[in-house]
């Protein structure tokens, strides 16, 4: 099992981010230490210097490891075609311990690598460079990150046996297991839309104030953080029914599958990618030292939450249009 090319490819991105941080750490201790571009001290020039080539390798291990969480989701939906009693990546990710450890921790290794990606973004439009003392100490729990997340999906890949029988989706989503993604299937119609719609207010009245004013970032970024499981519990709640056209059918995987016309990459890439631009500009916004973005990254950041905006938005048409086209109804 440990040899399928997607689960070599997940090892290897791994290994080789984990070397490029291994790296950059030890640099970063020194930026974190003694970063000062008041000075003109030859350790400040050497600094500045060996910081071009850090960041190069720095962006490279954290677009690796962002896309890695979609490469694991897909690699647990195609392996559950190996797996007796699997329907989906829920069958794969039940079929040895640690899997649905593996996958929360690519998910906060993947917010907390597209958040330095924004903070180094934003940084790299200010001719100070406020923001690199903070993205180099947030180096510093990257790579402990990644490497917690390597150790536990290598040990959840080699415990992968063909001859296993698992559960499928709808053991799990069953609103009697006692499970908290139980409860989330269980959660009245009427009530999940609301949290759902309130929530998603929240985040773009605050993140139109950033585009507007530039402020309130790290509002925005607590309440997209609150919104992401919301969002993920109305998924599954109702959501998902909808796609299905069926009451009890409320697993989150399934809507990878070409049947349903892999509507959950048009649903989840969106809804990470405004989650982690809000994360990034929040993070960013604290970094300053003020609570603000950087002025000089003003304009960039303004664009940043439009673009959180833009894609919030889309998840609300495209919620909307499955609900509207959907031939289950859920509420009289």
């Amino acid at each position: 099992m440990i040899f399928q090319p997607a689960i070599l490819a997940l090892l290897f991105a791994d290994l080789v981010a984990i070397a490029l941080l291994a790296w950059t750490v030890i640099l970063a201790y020194r930026v974190v230490r003694h970063w000062d571009l008041n000075l003109g001290s030859a350790r400040q020039l050497r600094l500045e210097r060996e910081t071009v080539l850090a960041t190069t390798l720095v962006l490279f291990a954290c677009l690796t490891q962002a896309l890695a969480l979609l490469l694991f989701v897909h690699t647990a939906n195609a392996l559950s075609e190996l797996f007796t009693g699997a329907m989906c990546a829920v069958g794969t990710l039940n079929a040895a311990p640690g899997g649905n450890d593996a996958l929360l921790l690519r998910m906060g290794l993947f917010f907390f690598a597209a958040s330095w990606l924004v903070v180094h973004h934003l940084d790299q439009q200010c001719p100070d460079y406020p923001l690199t003392r903070g993205k180099f100490g947030l180096l510093l729990g990257l790579l402990p990150l990644s490497m917690l997340t390597a150790w536990w999906q290598g040990r959840y890949f080699l415990g992968l046996k063909s001859d296993v029988i698992t559960s499928c989706c709808g053991g799990l989503f069953d609103a009697r297991s006692m499970t908290v993604v139980a409860e989330w299937s269980g959660w009245p119609v009427r009530s999940a839309m609301w949290a759902v719609a309130i929530s998603w207010l929240a985040v773009i009245i605050t993140t139109a104030r950033v585009a507007i004013s530039g402020r309130g970032a790290r509002l925005s970024a607590l309440l997209a953080g609150v919104n992401l499981p919301i969002a993920l519990a109305g998924v599954i709640s109702f959501v998902s029914s909808y796609v299905y056209e069926h009451p009890n059918h409320h697993c989150p995987f399934c809507l990878f599958k070409t049947e349903y016309h892999g509507i959950g990459y048009a649903l989840y890439v969106p809804l990470f990618l405004a989650t982690a631009l809000s994360l990034g500009l929040g993070v960013a916004a604290h970094l300053s030292g003020v609570g603000a973005i950087p002025g000089p990254a003003l304009p960039v950041a303004r664009r940043m939450a439009n673009t959180v905006i833009g894609l919030q938005g889309w998840l609300a048409v495209l919620i909307l249009g499955v609900i509207s086209g959907s031939h289950l109804r859920l509420m009289e």
